[in-house]
Parts: structure tokens; sequence; C-alpha cells
């Protein structure tokens, strides 16, 4: 029995030197494997997270870009509205004075039209006058019935 205690002391103390020379020789570069690993699965994910991060970064960026591009566009239509408001406003007073340079043009050349005939008509009267004059004068009236009868046609061709 003596032999077996020792047979098993030895087994044991070879078991723990075996463990420690498989642990010594196997566990720490297997840990270190796999500290590796889980670094660069970690490193990885961690960069993955940042992409992520960057995308929304990126996502959130261009909605910003768009609504200012929205809001641009906005502003030049609204630009644009106005200033051809503001075209058709002054292409319809241009019109407008237009108009109102023709009818007064027009007045213009009826008030001319008007005197002229006014003045035709005096000189018709005149005219008149002068051949009526001469044939009173003709008909012996006296110089002061002559002045009578021609400042009463005057009076009367002048209203």
């Amino acid at each position: 029995m003596k032999e077996y205690v020792w047979t098993f002391i030895f087994n044991i103390v070879n078991t723990i030197i075996l463990f420690i020379f498989l642990k010594w020789l196997l566990f720490k570069p297997i840990k270190n494997f796999l500290d590796r690993r889980t670094q660069r699965f970690e490193a990885k994910i961690e960069e993955l997270k940042k992409r992520e991060s960057e995308i929304e970064e990126n996502k959130r960026l261009s909605r910003e870009e768009l609504e200012k591009v929205r809001q641009q566009v906005k502003t030049i239509m609204e630009q644009a509205e106005r200033i051809a408001q503001e075209r058709i406003q002054e292409a319809q007073q241009e019109a407008q004075r237009q108009a109102e340079a023709i009818l007064e043009q027009a007045r213009r050349q009826i008030e001319q039209e008007r005197e002229q005939a006014v003045e035709a008509v005096k000189a018709q009267a005149v005219n008149l006058a002068v051949e009526l004059a001469s044939k009173v004068l003709q008909s012996h009236i006296t110089p002061e019935q002559n002045k009578a009868i021609i400042e009463k046609f005057l009076e009367k061709v002048e209203t």
C-alpha cells in the first residue's frame, strides 16, 4: 500500500507539473491569442460605432443642408414672384401713363383743331364783315352808321 501512496503522490505531482507546463506552454499563448482577438473585435466594434455615428452626423448635416436649400428655393421663388409682380405693376403703370399721354395728346389736338376752327370762323366773319362793309360803303352809309354796324356784327361773331 505504501507503494500505491507513492505512486499516487507521484501521479499527482506529475499531473501538477504537467498542468503547470501545459499552462505555461499552451494557456498563455492561447490566452494571448484570445485577448488579441477580443481586442480586434472590440476595435472593429468601436470602429463600426464610430462609422455609425459619422453616418448619423452626415445624415443630420444632409438634412440640415436640404432644409437650407429648401429655404433658399422658397426665398428665391418668393423673390421671383415679387419681382414678377413688380414688373407687372410697372408695365401696368407704364401702359396707364401711355394711355394718359395719348388722351392728353388727343385733347390737345382737339383743342387745337377747335381753335383753328374758331380762327377760321373768325377769319370768315372778318371777310364777311369786310365784304359787308364794302357793300355798305357802296350804298352810302355814313361812317358812324358803318362803324356801328361793324361793331354789332363783331359782337355777334365773338359770342
